[in-house]
């Protein structure tokens, strides 16, 4: 049995939350975050399974699973307020997206500047 991000019932399962939430809160918040770094949440979570929910038993097809349904989740959510609650509530919705760093392990020495800038 395949449950949480894996199956594809959760995106109207987040669609019918956001709804409640941007009834109960939209007159009073103004800027929303649909989801928190999907691509963790999708790799980490479902491939190698260091972060939560934990699963990497099916790290090849899992991670591409989950991140497709956090997709449609999110675009369902952002719809959603567009065309129902933007206009009377005046707020922004966005999605939050993860991003690296690298620095050169030796910054004097090229090879490591390079290697920084590929990672990046």
């Amino acid at each position: 049995d395949v449950g949480g991000w894996e199956n594809e019932t959760i995106v109207q399962r987040f669609k019918e939350y956001a709804d409640v939430l941007f009834q109960r809160l939209g007159n009073k918040v103004k800027f929303w975050i649909t989801l928190n770094e999907p691509f963790v949440i999708a790799n980490q979570g479902y491939g190698y399974g260091t972060s939560a929910p934990g699963i990497s038993f099916r790290p090849g097809t899992a991670p591409y699973i989950v991140g497709h349904n956090l997709i449609k989740a999110h675009a369902e959510a952002w719809h959603l307020y567009n065309t129902t609650y933007r206009a009377s509530q005046g707020g922004m919705i966005s999605i939050t997206i993860s991003s690296d760093w690298a620095e050169p392990r030796d910054p004097s020495n090229q090879e490591d500047v390079e290697a920084a800038r590929r990672y990046v």
